[in-house]
C-alpha cells in the first residue's frame, strides 16, 4: 500500500480499494510467473494476489454488510485462481501463509483505533478523549504515590525477610553438623569397650584360655562352665555343616532369586505397549516455524514436548488416514484448519503462549496430543 493509496483511504476507503485492486492486478499481468522463477517473486505475486481477493470478497457485499467485522473476516479458502497457481509452481505451505498475512495486512492498513481501543475505517473520524476531570487526575497521583509508599516498605519488609530466611538456614545447617557428630560418636560404642566382654581390640574379657567343657557348644552365646567361647571338634564339625548347608542355602537362593527375577522381568515386559510405526496411526504431524531464517520441517509424534527458542508463529501440517473429519484443539478450544492442495492434508497456525501450548488432534476416539514450550 503506497502512500497515495493511504492518502486516498483516509478520504474514501472504497476508492483506495478500488484503486489497489487495480494497481495489483496490473503487477500480476506484468509478471511471468515459472516453476523457476525465484522464491521472492513468487511470494509477491501471491501477496497481491491474496489482498485482491479480500478486497474483492469485501467490495461484493451489500452497502450495509461493508462493516469492520467483515473486513476482518478472513476467506475460508483460496480462490481456484489461487490454487491453480499453487499446482504450477508446486507450492504446498508458504502461499497458504502469505495469504493469511496478506488479509491481516489489508485489514491495518485501511483502519486505525481510538483511545478505546474501538477500530474503525480510515476515512472515518477517530472521536476525541474527554478532558480528564482534575479530581481525577489528583485522586490517581494520590493513589500514585500511596502505591510507591507501599512497594518500598514492602521491599524493605522482604529484605528483612531474606535476612531471616538466611539466618534460620544457617542456624539449621549448624545443627545438622552437630547431629550428624553426635551420631559418628555413639556409632563407636562398639570400639570403645561399651559393652563388656565384647568383640573390639579393647574389651573387657580375654579371648584366651578358650576352655572346652561338657556342653559340646561352640561359637557365640557358649552356655557351658567356662562362659567363654570354647573350641571343640564340635566347632569345626558345626562350622563345615554350616558352611556346606550355607552354600546349598546360597545356591538355592541364588536359583530362586534368578527365577524371580527372569519372571518379574517377563511380567514386567507385558506391562510395555509396543506403538508401531508413524504410517499405522490415523495422524502423522510436521512443523515448521515460518518466521525463522532457516525454515526447516520437523516430524513430531503424539506426546512430544517441543522446546521453541522464540516466541514465534508456529505451522502444523497434519496428514489424516482416517476418512473421519478432524476436530483441532489449541488450549482446550476449537481452532480452526485449512485445507492443502494434498489430500487428507490440513494445515493450522498459532502463536505460542507465554509457558505452555496444547495442540489436540481428535478423530473418532483416537486423541494425539502436541506441546509448545517456549524458553524465553
Amino acid at each position: 500500500m503506497n502512500s497515495d493509496i493511504r492518502e486516498l483511504a483516509r478520504v474514501n476507503v472504497k476508492a483506495a480499494m478500488n484503486k489497489e485492486y487495480a494497481e495489483n492486478e496490473k503487477l500480476i499481468e506484468e509478471q511471468i510467473i515459472k516453476w523457476t522463477t525465484s522464491r521472492h517473486i513468487k511470494e509477491i505475486v501471491f501477496y497481491l494476489m491474496a489482498r485482491n481477493q479480500a478486497i474483492r470478497a469485501f467490495l461484493s457485499l451489500p452497502e450495509n454488510e461493508q462493516t469492520i467485522q467483515a473486513l476482518h473476516h478472513r476467506t475460508q479458502s483460496p480462490s481456484a485462481e489461487y490454487l491453480k497457481l499453487m499446482r504450477r509452481l508446486r507450492a504446498t505451505r508458504y502461499p497458504l501463509f502469505i495469504k493469511e498475512k496478506a488479509e491481516r495486512a489489508l485489514f491495518k492498513d485501511y483502519t486505525h483505533v481510538d483511545f478505546k481501543r474501538a477500530t474503525h475505517f480510515l476515512d472515518q473520524t477517530l472521536p476525541s478523549a474527554p478532558e480528564p476531570n482534575f479530581i481525577i487526575v489528583l485522586l490517581k497521583r494520590v493513589f500514585m504515590l500511596i502505591g510507591k509508599v507501599v512497594e518500598l516498605i514492602f521491599s524493605l519488609g522482604w529484605g528483612i525477610v531474606w535476612i531471616g530466611i538466611l539466618v534460620l538456614v544457617i542456624v539449621s545447617y549448624i545443627t545438622d553438623a552437630s547431629s550428624d557428630t553426635l551420631r559418628v560418636k555413639n556409632s563407636r560404642i562398639f570400639s570403645y569397650g561399651g559393652i563388656s566382654e565384647g568383640n573390639s581390640t579393647t574389651k573387657l574379657g580375654a579371648d584366651t584360655p578358650q576352655i572346652p567343657d561338657v556342653s559340646n557348644k561352640a561359637g557365640y552365646g557358649n552356655p557351658g562352665v567356662s562362659g567363654h567361647d570354647a573350641p571343640s571338634s564340635m566347632k569345626s564339625s558345626t562350622s563345615s555343616t554350616n558352611s556346606s548347608g550355607n552354600e546349598t542355602l546360597s545356591a538355592t537362593n541364588t536359583e530362586n532369586q534368578t527365577e524371580s527375577d527372569n519372571s518379574n522381568y517377563k511380567n514386567s515386559k507385558s506391562n510395555f505397549i509396543t506403538i508401531g510405526p508413524l504410517k499405522d496411526h490415523l495422524i502423522s504431524a510436521t512443523y515448521f516455524l515460518p518466521e525463522s531464517d532457516e525454515n526447516e520441517i520437523f516430524i513430531i509424534n503424539d506426546g512430544d514436548i517441543i522446546e521453541l527458542p522464540n516466541k514465534e508463529k508456529v505451522v502444523i501440517d497434519f496428514e489424516i488416514t482416517s476418512e473421519s473429519p478432524p476436530i483441532f484443539k489449541l488450549n482446550n478450544e476449537i481452532l480452526e484448519s485449512y485445507p492443502t492442495t494434498k489430500e487428507n492434508v490440513y494445515w493450522i497456525s498459532f502463536e505460542p503462549t507465554d509457558k505452555e501450548t496444547t495442540v489436540e488432534v481428535i478423530i473418532g476416539v483416537e486423541i494425539d496430543r502436541f506441546i509448545f514450550n517456549n524458553l524465553n
